[in-house]
């Protein structure tokens, strides 16, 4: 909270820091732009891709039984009715968990990456003697005009993309 009214003072110009002393970082841009990013988005395509091959061939099961309910002697009806009515609610439920789990995994995916940006971020700031880094957010649009902030979000991209090119020992 306290980062945040510091940031909206200096970009209201009312703060001591001047302009030079202040960058941004876009964490949208860094969240696509970056390798990480992209291989999260890969990921969670691929996650999706399976969850919904699951709920086709689970709805295909389910309109295949209500089909054979609608041609069934009335004798048979009640048992296929009730067996339908179980498909239709398990349905329902393995599609509220996946979507559940697609976005537990997006939140955690997109946590350990700004956990990520902000770090360098950081490391960015003190290498360079700023005194605060603003993080745009929701496609808020960067200062302009005179003495406007540094944008490093560029800069916050390739180091983490060099980082994750570094063999590890």
């Amino acid at each position: 909270m306290m980062r945040s009214l510091v940031a909206l003072l200096t970009l209201c110009g009312t703060t001591l820091a001047s302009a030079q002393d202040v960058a941004v970082v876009d964490l949208q841009r860094a969240l696509t732009g970056s390798n990480a990013g992209l291989r999260a988005q890969a990921t969670l395509r691929q996650l999706h891709q399976q969850y919904q091959q699951r709920l086709d061939d689970q709805q295909r099961e389910v309109r295949e039984l209500y089909e054979k309910l609608q041609d069934a002697p009335p004798a048979e009806r009640p048992a296929m009715e009730d067996e339908y009515r179980r498909k239709y609610t398990a349905l329902q439920r393995e599609y509220a968990r996946m979507q559940q789990d697609l976005a537990a995994q997006e939140a955690r995916e997109t946590a350990n990456i700004l956990r990520e940006v902000r770090r360098i971020a950081e490391l960015l700031r003190r290498e360079r003697g700023l005194s605060l880094v603003v993080e745009l957010q929701n496609g808020q649009p960067p200062p302009t005009g005179p003495g406007a902030a540094n944008d490093l979000t560029q800069d916050v991209i390739r180091r983490m993309n060099a980082a994750e090119s570094r063999p590890t020992r």
